[in-house]
């Protein structure tokens, strides 16, 4: 079977990027403080950080792919979202399952959003549907028993299995800054890591946890 890891790193949009009329319950929406208590400068950089999250206050600068029979990687990246998006689409739709850590909850839906704002036509319908492992193998839910147990992270699932944890050099929480300051090749390195973690971790798991 021809199978691929697929996993994206994000960044938000800045506040002047997104309409006026809507700053306010944005910065609302994602403010990390004490819900009726004033935002000051800290807590509205951390809410604009936040914008990452969200499919329509983000945008996607890589993607990364991994196959985990050949252990070849690659890694997308560009400040030109449309023209990462149409790469996409173009090299996934040659695989037959796509395997992601988290991908029905946040890559895949983000990768549609993003998309649809593009004016991108996707290749292929990325299934998102809960329970199914086919056409994509969502670890995060099948290692939580779909639900049922802790959702456990990337990172701790790499040290459970004694798998490199991707995490070593930079976490996603990092990813906004380091796209601030020039530093893609470092995001995509960091992807390719992450792809390449997932992709071993799906090998250790597939058969017993068919």
């Amino acid at each position: 079977m021809n199978r691929t890891v697929v996993d994206i790193e994000t960044v938000g949009q800045p506040l002047s990027a997104l309409d006026e009329r809507f700053h306010d319950k944005l910065l609302g929406w994602f403010d990390p403080g004490p819900p009726g208590t004033e935002m000051d400068d800290e807590r509205r950089r951390e809410a604009e950080r936040r914008f990452s999250l969200w499919g329509p206050t983000g945008k996607v600068i890589v993607i990364g792919m991994h196959n985990p029979d050949s252990k070849q990687s690659r890694v997308l990246a560009s400040d030109d979202e449309g023209d990462l998006l149409r790469e996409f689409w173009g090299l996934v739709k040659a695989f037959d399952l796509t395997i992601t850590f988290n991908g029905k909850q946040f890559d895949y839906p983000y990768l549609k959003m993003r998309s649809a704002i593009q004016g991108v036509v996707p290749s292929l319908a990325l299934d998102c549907r809960r329970f199914s492992r086919h056409p994509h193998y969502d670890l995060r839910e099948v290692l939580s028993n779909f639900g049922a147990w802790r959702h456990g992270s990337l990172d701790f699932y790499c040290s459970v299995f004694g798998i490199a944890s991707p995490k070593q050099a930079m976490s996603g929480d990092k990813v906004g800054e380091a796209y601030a300051q020039g530093r893609l090749q470092e995001i995509a390195d960091y992807c390719r890591a992450d792809v390449e973690a997932t992709g071993a971790l799906y090998l250790r798991v597939q058969e017993a946890m068919a």
